[in-house]
């Protein structure tokens, strides 16, 4: 899901781990080429494209999902 657009560059590559976004605190940040994946507390994952100098920024709920459908496995397992 599409969450901003035209973010600036500079607020995008000086997040660090430990810094809020959105909804939590940033716990995994992994930069590649023109991604910046951000894993958050609140257990979303952002996924940051640049193009042409600027960034887009989306949230991937499959990702959240697939975290709850593994928390309810091993809930289940206990």
């Amino acid at each position: 899901m599409l969450l901003r657009k035209e973010v600036p560059k500079r607020d995008i590559q000086t997040l660090k781990v430990g810094d809020f976004y959105e909804d939590g605190y940033i716990t995994s940040l992994q930069k590649a080429g023109h991604i910046v994946s951000i894993i958050t507390s609140g257990g979303n994952l952002y996924n940051a494209h640049l193009k042409q100098g600027q960034y887009t920024v989306f949230r991937v709920d499959r990702y959240r999902r697939r975290m709850e459908r593994n928390a309810m496995k091993r809930d289940l397992r206990t």
